[in-house]
């Protein structure tokens, strides 16, 4: 699994930009509607338990 966050996140950042960064990061396919708004699509693994 990819990095999802920096220890001490950017406070200036929008929450929708840092969203959209983890998906970046993480090849995740996402759509910007607006600036406030984002789509995500991705696909989920299994599961395996024991």
């Amino acid at each position: 699994m990819g990095l999802l966050l920096q220890s001490e996140p950017d406070r200036t950042m929008h929450p929708v930009d840092i969203i959209e960064h983890i998906a970046s990061i993480n090849d995740w396919a996402f759509e910007r509607q607006e600036a406030d708004e984002i789509s995500i699509t991705l696909r989920g693994g299994g599961v395996t338990t024991m």
